[in-house]
């Protein structure tokens, strides 16, 4: 009987954890469409951004390149 109750005891504590879980994510979700929608994006405003970002992720890459070539080139400069 004690097991059966242990087995059990550990079900609804599994359970609850799963609610405390899904609670903090809904809200985590909540926050991050409030977010959005205080952004106010026009149209083709979000795929602008992303088009953005890529481009100066590559220019931040490029430089990283440029900066090790300088210092491999040019040590007194590093």
């Amino acid at each position: 009987m004690y097991q059966q109750w242990h087995v059990k005891r550990r079900e609804f504590d599994d359970l609850l954890s799963q609610v405390k879980q899904r609670e903090l994510q809904q809200d985590y979700l909540q926050f991050q469409v409030r977010k959005l929608a205080e952004l106010n994006l026009q149209p083709n405003e979000l795929a602008e951004l992303q088009q953005e970002h890529q481009l100066l992720a590559k220019v931040d890459k490029i430089l990283q390149t440029s900066q090790q070539a300088l210092s491999i080139l040019y040590p007194c400069y590093s």
